[in-house]
């Protein structure tokens, strides 16, 4: 790690508050950030709530909730458009280091790191200034495009894999309608 220079992560990160003022987002829009970092309907009772200034998450861009955050809910928006709770801190990042953001966020050493940046009494929380003052190592630009190659390769083969298994699926339920 001695060899690789550090910066902090509000380098790579841009903080997002676009707001529903228009009300285009309803109820069945609102989203939440799992435990897992995946972004799913909200577990929060929203009936009779006006959502104009709950935050709209825009594709690719990430969403936390700052009380959350130390069980690892944080998650990015993946090819959809949805919005969240006032409380939660949404941001993008530069595009070219999203993939490894992704994954950065997801490692044990970085939860540990925003734990202990996590303040207040009674339930701790993470602002997006704290989120901002995390020390990474910067990666090149040129191991970050061959890092970014092998995940698309990654996901590419994974797709693939599992278009595959679709067919072969519906091939062995056709042979088993030949023979019963």
């Amino acid at each position: 790690t001695k060899e690789y220079r550090s910066s902090h992560l509000g380098k790579y990160i841009v903080e997002h508050n676009e707001r529903n003022v228009n009300n285009k987002f309803k109820e069945v829009d609102v989203k939440g950030v799992s435990n897992d970092g995946v972004f799913c309907e909200t577990k929060a009772k929203t009936q009779g709530i006006n959502f104009a200034n709950y935050k709209i998450v825009q594709n690719r861009q990430f969403a936390y909730n700052p009380s959350r955050i130390n069980i690892g809910s944080i998650g990015v928006m993946e090819d959809e458009i949805g919005c969240v709770s006032p409380i939660y801190v949404v941001f993008k990042c530069i595009e070219e280091y999203k993939i490894y953001l992704q994954q950065l966020l997801t490692f044990d050493s970085m939860i540990k790191d925003i734990n202990k940046r996590c303040s207040g009494s009674v339930r701790q929380a993470l602002s997006f200034n704290d989120l901002c003052s995390i020390e990474i190592y910067d990666i090149e630009k040129e191991k970050l495009k061959i890092y970014n190659k092998y995940c698309d390769s990654i996901i590419r083969i994974t797709k693939k894999l599992e278009q595959e298994n679709k067919l072969l699926e519906n091939q062995k339920k056709l042979y088993l309608a030949k023979f019963f």
